[in-house]
């Protein structure tokens, strides 16, 4: 096609678009009494123009239109003056929920929350004097209210003799939702080493505490009146016990020993304890699955859950009101727990449900519920750690949690926890049944905290057993070594300076094969259990221990060893 041709197909073009502006080319083209050669001479034009269309290259604002509203970026054109919009792309659209064709009646004041408009304006003027880069985290506005941030640059343009403002918008929510997760996660992690750290110290303190309180109790009579001050301490004792180890559960740092388990039975054997708990004003309601399958989990950790959700409960209905306990039994699939943000497998799980016609809470609540140290009781109400341990639980135990609740409708705490009806639900071993301690059952003491050590030591000794005592493993070692008798068991500290309890049992294994072992800690930092799972073939007596706790432990061992 020559240039002169193109010039005439351009001219011909260029008039039936003015026709067509006018509405007179389709009242032509409609028209049954227009000349037939009319007609022709337009359709000729406009097949003409389709040719040039693919003969000639595209204009180049075309190609900068197509590049402007496909641009992953929002971009938007402003009236410096007015403030009014004036051009966006179709990601901004898009972002927004505005159709192109309301943009230009917008304002900025409709984009940006109107208590942020003079602190977004005063950044962008920083921004475009230069003394600023991107402008992070701006709230804008969409159309049906809610909001997302954006990272926003902002520029100007001069176009016949008005100022524009040109701003690019980068919607950045999903990145800043993911990056709060991860500091909450490390917040998390690092309170969890605080919490390992202080446990191991702590525990050996509390120990003490514990003990030698009941050495003091025993020495006074019923009637006596000091008799209730120890008694405080050893309430004081206990509170702290339970402080720890929710910080250890929370932390999912709480070494635990599953084992199967019915839920059923851990809600029946609580039911008369959670109705001292919650009062008389609070009806209590229990709604069991009949068949309910077994799942694999330590049963102290599940008492702590039903305990921790029914005191939340409690504190969320000052006025009385109602608490509903259920369990469930589903069959899963995968895209159930993606919907809700989890990824478990599809499979049989077992849900504990506990709902309450509380006070609620609003979404910004949920959003912080399982922080640790988060609470909305009042000062010296609550440590901020009931459903963090919670959620710390369930998590260690391969399960999800999900919370319902809105202002005013109360609260819905659904667990769910993976179930395998392989598993068969072992007896508990009556501790009262065992025998005392036998003649010359000797045992030996390894801990490195002096308080603890005497403590475990005083214990075994009016119990009747025959006790040595190392500071340390080499000690033990050295100890065990030059020991002329046979030693029964070997009760040890987990965390100690140079050769801790593992591998303080690994060596005596091949020294004294026959000794049994019973590990002590309130931490084990990973030393005798995978992932904070006791293995099957460990025992564990968990610090701070009582006399009746530790008696048992030691009693229930040395009797299998004698079977």
């Amino acid at each position: 096609m020559d240039r002169s041709s193109a010039d005439v197909i351009r001219s011909l073009t260029e008039a039936v678009e003015c026709i067509r502006q006018n509405k007179v080319l389709s009242r032509i083209q409609q028209s049954e009494d227009v000349d037939p050669s009319l007609r022709e001479l337009i359709e000729a034009v406009e097949q003409l123009n389709d040719d040039r269309a693919i003969l000639e290259p595209e204009r180049p604002e075309s190609l900068f239109r197509i590049a402007f509203d496909h641009n992953e970026d929002g971009i938007l054109l402003v009236d410096a003056r007015t403030r009014q919009l004036y051009l966006a792309n179709d990601t901004f659209c898009r972002m927004t929920g505005y159709g192109k064709d309301e943009i230009d009646l917008l304002t900025v004041a409709d984009i940006h929350p109107g208590d942020r408009i003079k602190e977004i304006e005063e950044k962008f003027s920083k921004q475009m004097r230069g003394e600023s880069g991107v402008v992070s985290d701006v709230p804008v506005c969409r159309k049906d209210g809610s909001q997302f941030v954006a990272d926003i640059n902002v520029g100007s343009i001069s176009h016949n003799g008005r100022m524009y403002f040109l701003g690019t918008f980068r919607d950045v929510s999903e990145r800043r939702r993911l990056e709060d997760e991860l500091h909450s996660a490390q917040r998390m992690e690092a309170v969890g080493r605080l919490a390992g750290g202080v446990a191991h110290d702590f525990n050996n303190i509390l120990t003490a505490i514990i003990s030698f309180s009941g050495f003091v109790l025993d020495e006074f009579r019923e009637d006596d009146p000091a008799r209730a001050d120890v008694q405080e301490i050893l309430d004081a004792a206990n509170r702290a016990t339970s402080l720890t180890r929710q910080l250890l559960a929370f932390s999912r740092r709480q070494t635990i020993k599953p084992t199967a388990l019915n839920l059923n039975r851990v809600v029946k054997d609580l039911e008369k304890m959670l109705g001292r708990l919650i009062g008389e004003d609070i009806h209590l309601e229990i709604r069991l699955r009949e068949d309910l399958s077994v799942i694999r989990a330590d049963k102290t950790q599940m008492e702590q859950i039903l305990l921790n959700l029914a005191v939340n409960a409690k504190d969320a209905m000052p006025q009385g009101g109602a608490l509903v306990i259920e369990t469930f039994q589903l069959r899963l699939d995968s895209s159930y727990f993606e919907e809700k943000g989890f990824e478990l497998p599809a499979g049989q799980y077992v849900m504990l449900a506990v709902t309450d016609t509380g006070e609620g809470m609003d979404e910004e609540t949920k959003h912080h519920v399982f922080e640790p140290f988060f609470t909305t009781k009042s000062e010296g109400k609550g440590t901020g750690l009931g459903l963090s341990t919670v959620y710390g639980i369930v998590q260690q135990n391969h399960g999800c949690i999900w919370i319902q609740s809105a202002p005013g409708r109360g609260t819905k705490v659904q667990i769910f926890l993976p179930s395998d009806d392989s598993l068969a639900v072992a007896d508990v071993v009556q501790m009262a049944s065992m025998p005392p301690a036998q003649v010359n059952e000797t045992i030996i003491v390894v801990e490195d905290d002096d308080s603890a050590r005497k403590a475990a030591k005083r214990i075994l000794d009016k119990a009747g057993y025959h006790v040595l005592e190392a500071i340390s493993g080499d000690a033990a070692l050295v100890g065990i070594e030059h020991h002329d008798g046979p030693i029964h068991l070997m009760l040890t500290d987990v965390v100690m300076p140079g050769i801790n309890g593992k591998e303080l049992a690994d060596r005596l294994a091949s020294i004294r094969p026959g000794i049994k072992v019973l590990f002590m800690s309130g931490y084990t930092a990973g030393a005798i259990n995978t992932q904070g799972v006791l293995d099957d073939d460990v025992s564990l007596l968990e610090k701070p221990f009582t006399r009746d706790s530790l008696l048992q432990k030691v009693r229930m061992i040395l009797a299998d060893q004698e079977e």
